[in-house]
């Protein structure tokens, strides 16, 4: 599905749709005009994690369930944008705290403060029991060990940064990123 499309979900005789939790990325793409691959994360994987407060940093993703080796959790969703473009919205980010672009090619990168998902919220380790897999343009996190149910999601951030922002993860932290 491309951005603009209507959703399957529409009701033709009276022009409402019925939005599930299969087409909500579709909606958000549509509305806010972005052109990224869509119906990567399905209604399953989402249930497998929940965002709430974290002790890391403000808000963390954690399993709602034990999540096993090497399964995809969440794809890293978001605008599509140059790599120039994201150095530049990044610089802002960085002000607040915050590491919302994430590189996907030498020229692209995805900005998940516009139309991204829980998976933004995924904090920085540097012992993660997340990895990333970019497959077919779309950046997944899967677990790089078992996750306990109530254990927090994190992943090695690997930012090309210039040490700007604090690390907080624990003890064997790299102190900056």
């Amino acid at each position: 599905m491309r951005a603009g499309r209507r959703c399957n979900h529409e009701n033709t005789k009276t022009r409402k749709r019925n939005w599930s939790s299969s087409c909500f990325r579709a909606f958000v793409v549509a509305f806010s005009g972005l052109a990224i691959p869509l119906g990567a994360t399905s209604a399953i994987l989402i249930r497998m994690i929940r965002k709430r407060r974290s002790k890391i940093h403000r808000w963390g993703v954690f399993a709602t369930e034990t999540i096993p080796k090497n399964k995809r959790i969440i794809d890293y969703a978001g605008e599509k944008i140059s790599n120039q473009v994201s150095l530049k919205r990044e610089a802002r980010y960085i002000r607040t705290g915050h590491i919302w672009c994430f590189k996907l090619t030498n020229r692209t990168a995805v900005d998940a403060n516009v139309g991204g998902n829980d998976a933004r919220f995924i904090n920085h380790s540097c012992q993660p029991n997340c990895y990333i897999e970019i497959k077919d343009g779309i950046i997944w996190i899967r677990a790089s060990r078992t996750i306990k149910k109530g254990e927090e999601l994190t992943y090695h951030y690997n930012t090309d940064g210039e040490g700007l922002l604090r690390c907080r993860c624990g003890p064997r932290c790299q102190a900056l990123l």
